[in-house]
């Protein structure tokens, strides 16, 4: 059975053929020259097919205009939305960006292949066009955190092998990552007890 094409642009089919064009090389580069500007990057390549209406409404500098301010205003909510004192103590050189989970780099040292530093320019922009697509709550996350940052070879940015599977594979956060997040959180929650104090209100009552 062949696969369904779909428009690059929107990512619905392509079943209303009055409204689909094939690009060419100028069509194909002045919908890249948007994406750059969207912060999407939504790459296409000449012969592609899109609906010519998400062309002209995603090339439009009025449209391009609103899609940067409403990128903004995401970006800021993601921020607050964020859990304020995990993120300020998050480090690039340190933390996993995608699970934002410390790493044991002494440990890593003796267990090659579980995490990885960030060698190239073109890996944020590949990270952003993931949470593009995935628009949930992670995605979110891992896009307000390196939103911002220029160059993530640059910050030593490093991550966890089974993160970055998990997230460009549209699954969630690896169950043991997850569950070491959980136990941070669940220590932070009330105040801490005295035991000293505890034990001798036992012996009393």
């Amino acid at each position: 059975m062949d696969e369904e094409i779909t428009c690059a642009i929107c990512q619905k089919s392509l079943d209303n053929v009055n409204d689909v064009v094939t690009l060419r090389e100028k069509g194909s580069e002045e919908i890249n020259r948007a994406s750059t500007e969207r912060n999407y990057l939504i790459l296409t390549v000449p012969g592609q097919k899109v609906h010519q209406t998400c062309r002209r409404e995603y090339c439009h500098p009025s449209y391009i205009n609103r899609a940067k301010k409403k990128e903004r205003e995401s970006s800021i909510s993601s921020r607050r939305s964020l859990d304020r004192k995990t993120e300020q103590s998050f480090n690039f050189k340190t933390n996993c960006f995608f699970c934002g989970t410390n790493v044991d780099l002494e440990d890593q040292k003796r267990r090659q292949g579980d995490v990885f530093g960030v060698t190239t320019l073109e890996t944020k922009h590949t990270v952003l066009q993931t949470c593009f697509e995935r628009k949930d709550e992670w995605a979110e996350v891992v896009r307000a955190r390196i939103l911002h940052v220029h160059d993530l070879p640059a910050a030593d940015a490093i991550y966890h092998q089974a993160c970055s599977v998990n997230f460009r594979t549209k699954k969630q956060i690896p169950m043991q990552f997850a569950s070491e997040q959980h136990d941070v959180k669940k220590r932070k929650i009330g105040r801490p007890q005295d035991e000293e104090k505890n034990d001798a209100f036992l012996k009393v009552a």
